[in-house]
């Protein structure tokens, strides 16, 4: 498989996430503690998804040395660990987010012509749990009326 194109779906699936996660935050209206609680967690996540996606896409088309990658990846995982106040709803989610880049790192620091299924598996992990959590985040915002909910027929 192209390195490239593994590195653009990759990068594809984490900005639809936080494009997903930021629409949660625009979306929000007048709210309760709890609510203004996720509402500020899912701003403050958003703009760290968008960093780690930036920062794959640009390890994919090859501006951005592997190795400064995943020291960028480092300091995003440190934003996520420490900067970052998660709700008492959002815990597992949290946890899944920060699982999901640390998977996506191992995976980078992994990748070579001798470990590259190792690599891309991890990576890809990483992008599925990411999507997961995502979702959950979605669903926890539509119960908080943070976004609407569709009426599905």
């Amino acid at each position: 498989m192209n390195n490239r194109l593994f590195f653009n779906k990759i990068s594809c699936h984490i900005l639809v996430l936080a494009s997903m996660l930021l629409m949660l935050f625009i979306c929000s209206s007048e709210a309760t503690e709890n609510r203004e609680a996720v509402e500020s967690y899912i701003k403050d996540i958003s703009s760290i998804i968008t960093d780690v996606d930036i920062t794959v896409r640009n390890i994919g088309m090859n501006t951005v040395p592997v190795g400064e990658g995943v020291s960028r990846l480092n300091k995003y995982i440190e934003q996520l660990d420490l900067i970052v106040k998660c709700p008492e709803g959002l815990v597992r989610q949290h946890k899944m987010i920060l699982l999901s880049f640390k998977k996506i790192r191992m995976g980078l620091l992994l990748f070579s012509s001798d470990t590259i299924d190792i690599s891309v598996g991890l990576i890809k992990n990483g992008a599925r749990l990411l999507k997961h959590a995502a979702k959950d985040i979605l669903e926890i915002a539509k119960d908080y009326d943070i976004i609407k909910k569709r009426d599905d027929k």
